[in-house]
């Protein structure tokens, strides 16, 4: 990949095992289901680490940017393919690729000279007194197959919308993230836990999602069968 980093890589083994983890919880709990909400709160008391209240990230703005950056990337990767070999793609994969040829080359260029103003505000407002942010991997519940397939109906964008809201943002800033079970909903589906770090903050991700699952078996577990 042209776009990574030749950062060398750390040596998790020897990252550090307490943290100051921020959270949002009455953001979480004013937005997400309640019982995504329930799940990942309590996690967070069992993550061992100290929690720091702080004001949540501008999810809808950072979302909508990597809308752009992802619609225009995504059109101009997959271009020739979609000139030459149409049918190779599925009618709802082709229109969101033929999309992103409607984005005007301002608005990218825009979104990517504010990036580098949005990340020094997450890592000097958000992560001011903390190593890590924690929030939910996804604010709704999970989606069944049938919601989100082919038969979705009308709704099925939107509901996509959603399930990647909360991950999005974390991709327009280009930080590193990590996601752990944490619960299963009423359904018996799965409920995710994640963690956001400053720029090459891998191994502290890792310390803390392993000392998480030192002290839990949600990883274990499987999904109720029926519920998928």
């Amino acid at each position: 990949d042209p776009l990574s980093s030749r950062e060398p890589a750390g040596n998790y083994s020897l990252a550090k095992r307490k943290f100051r983890v921020a959270l949002s919880s009455d953001w979480i709990e004013r937005h997400a289901d309640p019982e995504v909400a329930a799940a990942v709160l309590a996690a967070a008391r069992d993550l061992g680490a100290t929690l720091v209240e702080v004001e949540p990230p501008e999810f809808d703005t950072l979302s909508a940017h990597c809308i752009t950056v992802m619609q225009a990337e995504a059109s101009a990767q997959h271009a020739r393919w979609m000139r030459e070999r149409p049918g190779d793609y599925s009618s709802a994969v082709r229109s969101r690729l033929e999309s992103g040829f409607a984005v005007p080359a301002a608005a990218y260029l825009e979104v990517l000279r504010l990036r580098a103003a949005w990340l020094e505000r997450f890592c000097t407002a958000t992560l001011a007194n903390a190593d890590l942010y924690l929030l939910p991997a996804m604010k709704v519940r999970v989606p069944t197959l049938e919601q989100t397939g082919p038969r979705g109906g009308a709704g099925m964008p939107a509901l996509l919308a959603e399930v990647t809201r909360l991950t999005r943002w974390v991709n327009y800033l280009g930080v590193p993230a990590l996601v752990v079970p944490c619960g299963f909903d009423s359904l018996g589906l799965p409920i995710g836990l994640q963690l956001v770090g400053r720029p090459f903050a891998e191994a502290a991700l890792l310390a803390a999602g392993h000392a998480f699952q030192c002290e839990t078996d949600w990883h274990c577990r499987a999904p109720a069968e029926r519920s998928i």
